[in-house]
This record gives C-alpha cells, structure tokens and sequence, in this order.
C-alpha cells in the first residue's frame, strides 16, 4: 500500500517544480513578495485613516447614513443596499459610539482598495512579463545576476499606486467619515483583480501550451459576482466601468466570446448576486 501511495505523489510535485522554474525563467516574480506589497499598502493606509477619523457625525449625507446602516433602513437612491448591510454589521462592534464605528467601516474598505489596487497593478505587470520582449530581457538580466530588477520592475509601480492612492485626497476625505464610495472604489477594484488575474491565466497557458483555454472561467465569473453586488452599491458609477471590463475580455478573447454563452452564464451571475443581496 505504501509503494503504491508514493507514485501518486510525484506527478502533483513534478509539474508544479516544473511550472515555478518556468516562471523564474520568464522573469516572473515569487506572490510573496506581491502579498508583503498588499500588507504594507493596507498596513500604511489603514493607520492614517484611522489615525485622522471624524470623530462623530459630519455634514452632508453621513447622519442618514448612520441612521440608515444602524436600523437597517434605506437611504436616499439608489438606497445602497450593500453598503447599509456591511455598514449595520460594522455598528455591532463594541467600540465607540456608532457613528466612528462606521466611520472606521469606510477607512477599512478605503485600506482595502488601496490593497487590491495593487494587486491590479502587480496584475497588469506580471503579465506583461509572458511578452517575448520582457522574457529576453529577463534572461540577460539573470545571465548577469541582476535578477532581483524583475521584481523592482513589477513591484515598484504597485507598491507605488497603492500608496498613491492611499494619500489621495479624495480617499482619504471619504475614508474618513460614513460615506458609500470607499466601498464602491473596493468592488470595482476587485472587479478589475478578478478580471486581469483571468487574463493572465489565460494568457500564461496560450503561451505555454499554445491553445485557447477556459479553465479559468471561476475568474470571471467570480468577477461577475463582484459587479452584480457592486451595483447594489452605487449602479450609476458601477455602471460605467462596463465598457473597460469588455475590453479587456475582447483584447482576451476576442469577439467570440461575445456570442458565447458564457457571456450569457456571466451575465445572469451579475444579475443573481444582484438581486440576492437588495431585495432585503
């Protein structure tokens, strides 16, 4: 029994040696040190909302938001179901009175969409590392020993744009007191993560197998998700990232998948967790 456990081991370990010594070849950095940017960025972010949050109700629309996520009511259109959910579950906490408790909630979604965007910029990097121009690139660099550029290349302008927009003044206007739009920065932030890792997935295995691929569909449809329960957000904003989304499914698949049903699967996904969570 045990000699014929060990040999089901070794195709699961081969390819996957395989796979990390092809990314290393193409000039592909390790997720680790992706995920030690996402940490820094959220770290760095997180504390200066949190250190300069309003400490009480502000003026405009931040009174009825309170009331509106404490009693788990309706705002103003296009009522923001979504962020009235997370919002009431961010007033539970036992800390504070309930208007910086859900202060604190936008200074959380405002830190996590500085992380996911750079992820999306670490995204749109790594896969330009599969282009046979970076690929000869990064094979002299690693001839000559300089290999630790190609994460400098790919991390660097992530790293940056994430901090960048942490400081933003925009954000951090609205990270700061009970507002919807750090929220839909978050989800539509996502969306564009989802998106890219999916065109990179695909693009990875044209490259290396030389074949159109739809294994990697949970991408997409996980994207698909995300924009159904964006639009339970802000829909009119949600909305006009659309068409960036199509382009980047045309510049991946082409007009094909514009008379595929997997538009079709997408789109009644988007319209499903859609209707889930603001029909409440």
């Amino acid at each position: 029994m045990n000699l014929s456990a060990k040999p089901s081991r070794r195709p699961s370990a081969k390819p996957a040696s395989k796979s990390n010594r092809q990314l290393e070849a193409a000039g592909i950095p390790s997720s680790k040190a992706e995920l030690l940017c996402v940490g820094v960025v959220f770290l760095v972010a997180l504390l200066l909302y949190s250190r300069t949050l309003a400490p009480t109700v502000t003026p405009t629309d931040s009174g009825e938001l309170i009331v509106v996520a404490h009693g788990l009511g309706v705002a103003h259109p296009p009522g923001v179901p979504v962020w009235a959910m997370l919002a009431h579950l961010a007033s539970l906490v036992p800390l504070g009175n309930v208007a910086v408790r859900i202060n604190f909630s936008s200074a959380i979604f405002a830190a996590l969409a500085c992380a996911v965007l750079t992820l999306v910029v670490a995204e749109l990097m790594i896969a330009a590392a599969y282009l046979p121009a970076w690929k000869r690139a990064a094979q002299q660099r690693k001839k000559a020993g300089d290999s630790r550029i190609d994460r400098l290349l790919v991390f660097a302008p992530a790293l940056g744009a994430g901090l960048l927009m942490a400081f933003s003044r925009t954000l951090w206007s609205y990270a700061t007191i009970t507002e919807v739009y750090t929220l839909n920065a978050l989800l539509i932030l996502i969306v564009f993560f989802l998106m890219l890792r999916w065109r990179r997935c695909i693009i990875a295995d044209r490259r290396e197998k030389g074949k159109r691929v739809t294994i990697h569909d949970s991408w997409l449809y996980a994207a698909a998700a995300v924009f159904g329960l964006a639009l339970g957000d802000h829909h009119v904003t949600v909305g006009l990232t659309l068409p960036a989304v199509a382009v980047i499914v045309y510049r991946t698949q082409g007009l094909r998948f514009f008379t595929s049903r997997r538009l079709i699967y997408a789109a009644l996904i988007s319209v499903a967790a859609m209707v889930a969570l603001t029909s409440h």
